[in-house]
């Protein structure tokens, strides 16, 4: 009889590993109840953070929206009188920053607005005095963009100073006492001043 229930415990014990054996292993990937999934890493890809975006340049007249933005919060009458280059302006009119002043003529307070690697940044600056600028020139009356402005000093005599070795300085935008107009000088050369509503060459100086 003992040895009977010997047999059987042996016989029942053998099927249980067999029946082990053959159960099907969990596949790559899925995951145990209760348990969280974890993505493999992918080569090239950083451990934590994302890659810092690429410097972008731009125009004047592109960065003007997101700065005219900033200034109204400053001041619902905040009026733009002066654009200049942040950082260096290449002869495709772009730069990595621009700076833009505004100003809110009641409050006698003006406010710059400088736009750098997609960043918005606005601070007070000094007292404005009409005496300055008596008169501010509508934002809307800008029409050639610093590319157009580069172009047009090139072609009236800018290349060849850049050739006889005199670099194109940043370039400026000035809306006090219309017509608003570009200053774009090519250092030991000529200065140009250009009516940025028609492009006109108002100034060609050494």
């Amino acid at each position: 009889m003992a040895e009977k229930r010997v047999i059987i415990l042996i016989t029942l014990a053998a099927l249980l590993v067999a029946a082990l054996a053959c159960s099907p292993s969990r596949p790559a990937g899925v995951r145990e109840e209760g348990k969280k999934a974890t993505a493999p890493a992918t080569e090239g890809t950083p451990a934590t953070g994302k890659e810092a975006p690429p410097l972008k340049t731009f125009t004047a007249k592109e960065g003007y929206p997101l700065a005219e933005q900033k200034a109204r919060e400053w001041s619902p009458n905040a009026r733009l009188y002066q654009v200049k280059a942040y950082d260096e302006v290449k002869l495709n009119g772009k730069a990595a920053a621009w700076a833009y002043y505004f100003a809110d003529p009641e409050m006698g307070k003006s406010y710059v607005v400088v736009i750098r690697e997609g960043k918005v940044s606005g601070t007070d600056q000094r007292g404005w005095s009409r005496m300055e600028c008596p008169e501010i020139g509508d934002a809307t009356d800008w029409a050639i963009d610093s590319p157009e402005a580069i172009r047009i000093a090139e072609e009236n005599g800018g290349k060849q100073c850049r050739e006889e070795g005199s670099p194109l300085l940043n370039p400026k935008l000035y809306f006090c006492n219309p017509p608003i107009e570009w200053e774009v000088y090519y250092l030991g050369c000529y200065r140009f001043l250009i009516n940025a509503t028609t492009g006109e060459v108002m100034l060609k100086e050494k």
